[in-house]
């Protein structure tokens, strides 16, 4: 009975368009897939919020299947804000096309991210290159040290040399949070213990 479930699954996916090697990270991610109601649900809501190819999206990040579409929501709501707000010449969904596990990132770091893009890029880039984009997938910790280091220096040199050399010093994150609450209080919480992304206006 099992193993006719996952078959059935596994026929499903090759019958939406899936290919076998997309399949293959699914099952990877989880073997007993997920179910057939889940996966068609999540595929017509891609479809319904515009996203360009959301096969291929599900085979880039499978994980896609266990959020909640409110989650997806609020990363699309966010970015649309933001990108309205600069006139940024791609979309959100064309953002988390190329860069999925923003996805899975909490909206807080984001927001603060594209807080300190805007800071060192003085606005907003309307359209971002590979290294803007990896911005947002660096551990917070890093991104905030390099940010103040590299306003502590008048900003004089390049602020992606200040985070290549933090990430290589591989600082434990007390240490960093330490220090990080220290420079930067009005973007920390202090009763959750964790960072907040101040409104962004235009």
């Amino acid at each position: 009975m099992i193993q006719k479930t996952r078959n059935n699954r596994i026929s499903y996916l090759k019958s939406a368009g899936l290919s076998e090697d997309g399949i293959q990270r699914i099952l990877k991610l989880k073997p007993s897939l997920y179910t057939i109601i889940r996966m068609k649900s999540s595929l017509n809501y891609l479809l319904e919020r515009d996203f360009n190819n959301p096969l291929k999206l599900i085979e880039k990040f499978p994980s896609i299947f266990g959020y909640s579409f409110d989650n997806i929501d609020s990363k699309l709501k966010y970015f649309n804000r933001v990108f309205n707000i600069y006139t940024i010449s791609f979309t959100p969904q064309e953002l988390l096309e190329n860069k999925p596990t923003l996805i899975g990132t909490k909206l807080e770091k984001i927001q603060l991210l594209t807080r300190v893009l805007c800071e060192v890029c003085n606005s907003l880039p309307k359209t971002l290159n590979k290294r803007e984009y990896n911005l947002f997938l660096f551990k917070l910790e890093d991104v905030l040290i390099a940010f103040i280091r590299y306003y502590e220096d008048n900003k004089e040199r390049d602020f992606w040399e200040y985070l290549k050399k933090v990430k290589n010093e591989k600082i434990p994150k007390t240490d960093a949070q330490k220090q990080i609450k220290k420079e930067l209080p009005y973007i920390f919480n202090y009763e959750k213990n964790l960072y907040i992304g101040a409104r962004m206006e235009k």
